[in-house]
């Protein structure tokens, strides 16, 4: 049976913005607190609504991942950022539902009118129509994303530290990254120092020369939405620390232990 909905009345944060407009924004991202801040003087009452009470800064989630930062340190509560603005209330939800002829969203099993609407809920990760991919390759949006990722590198070197056999040793170092953008350069590049220096005196039985940080791109360089010199640099940066780089692929399988790029010269296997 579905949950019944009930109507939410706010109590306007001041007085004098009783019969003020309702500004509705939902998502705590960075769009949406700089819709909270852009607003800060205006005679409008806002609610920011988001299913996390707090803001995720995304670009280092990649250090979260490889232990460069703790979770904590890129998560700031919603109410510390926007919390001091009179005209603004936070209410910790997940919208379900939206009614743009009514003028009224649900959310966590409740109705809230709105005067203007902004939906700044950011983007996901796509997998081309394969989501069953997704189970092997997580994407890396949200906090849990971030420890996950780290929770699967570690156990991997933990079951090669136990693992008497070379070649199902270099098996369990190998790691592939999918998407040579920023997001992909800086995981490739911080898993690498990760896999080869910082773990070298955690693990006695890992050779940190037999890791293999391997990152896949359709294009033919990396950073393509950048200048050419910005890829020729990052190139470079990337095989200093012994990242390898396979252009002009893209994904056609993937299983356990197991992708399939297809690539002009035919199909590559990697393992």
């Amino acid at each position: 049976m579905a949950a019944e909905h009930f109507f939410l009345e706010l109590e306007p944060p001041e007085e004098r913005l009783r019969n003020a407009p309702h500004v509705v924004i939902v998502g705590g991202g960075f769009a949406g607190v700089q819709a909270c801040k852009a607003l800060a003087q205006a005679d409008v009452r806002i609610t920011l609504i988001d299913k996390r009470n707090f803001n995720l800064f995304q670009p280092l989630l990649y250090q979260v991942a490889t232990g460069l930062v703790a979770p904590g340190d890129v998560a700031t509560p919603l109410r510390q950022l926007v919390g001091k603005q009179r005209n603004v209330q936070v209410l910790l939800g997940e919208v379900t539902g939206l009614d743009a002829k009514k003028q009224q969203i649900n959310f966590s099993e409740k109705v809230l009118t709105y005067d203007h609407l902004v939906l700044a809920t950011g983007s996901g990760s796509t997998y081309f129509g394969h989501e069953e991919w997704r189970t092997f390759a997580p994407p890396m949006k949200i906090l849990e994303h971030a420890q996950e990722i780290r929770r699967r590198l570690l156990m991997a070197m933990e079951q090669a530290e136990q693992t008497p056999d070379t070649a199902a040793r270099k098996f369990l170092q190998t790691v592939v990254i999918v998407g040579g953008g920023a997001t992909g350069c800086e995981m490739a590049g911080a898993t690498s120092e990760l896999m080869r220096n910082a773990m070298r005196r955690e693990f006695k039985q890992v050779n940190p020369d037999d890791s293999r940080v391997i990152v896949i791109d359709p294009g033919d360089r990396l950073l393509r939405a950048m200048p050419e010199s910005l890829s020729a640099s990052a190139q470079k940066t990337l095989e200093s620390l012994g990242v390898e780089t396979l252009f002009k692929g893209r994904v056609q399988s993937m299983q356990p232990g197991e992708v399939t790029v297809g690539t002009p010269d035919g199909d590559q296997t990697i393992q």
